[in-house]
């Protein structure tokens, strides 16, 4: 049995793609968590959608209004400090901006579901280690702690 050596050549071409792929603008839809402290906002629409630009190192924040306006931000890589992770409410997710010198602001954003967040989540982290300029990532330690049990025997 013969094989056929172009059939192979271009069975091999696309199964192993010699360029990496893209990754396309994903978007997130997500509802902005309102505190106490924002009664004031009630009633004004809360929904938000989330566009990671992985390729570009961009996300853009984009308030849905019923009016025509649309009132949109864009962070770069950069200035995504920290992402924070509700251990009560698993499709919460808190983002840190830097916005002025010495100044940031966090916004609490509620997901669809807990998958939609963690997707989220790691589209983020790998737009900032595509856009790093570091050559590994930054170290972290890490605390195990454990309760001293008395006598309590193994």
């Amino acid at each position: 049995m013969s094989s056929c050596p172009s059939f192979t050549s271009t069975l091999s071409s696309h199964i192993f793609p010699r360029k990496t792929k893209s990754i396309p603008v994903q978007a997130f839809e997500v509802k902005l968590d309102v505190n106490l402290t924002d009664l004031t906002k009630i009633g004004k629409s809360q929904k938000y959608t989330l566009s990671v630009d992985v390729e570009g190192g961009k996300l853009v924040v984009l308030k849905k209004s019923k009016d025509t306006q649309e009132d949109w931000h864009t962070f770069t890589h950069d200035k995504i400090r920290q992402l924070i992770k509700s251990q009560r409410v698993h499709n919460k997710l808190g983002i840190v901006f830097d916005k002025e010198k010495d100044k940031s602001q966090r916004k609490d954003f509620i997901f669809e579901s807990t998958r939609k967040r963690e997707a989220f989540c790691q589209l983020l982290q790998l737009m900032k280690n595509k856009h790093s300029k570091q050559d590994e990532p930054d170290m972290i330690s890490v605390f195990i702690g454990t309760w001293n049990m008395g006598k309590w025997n193994m």
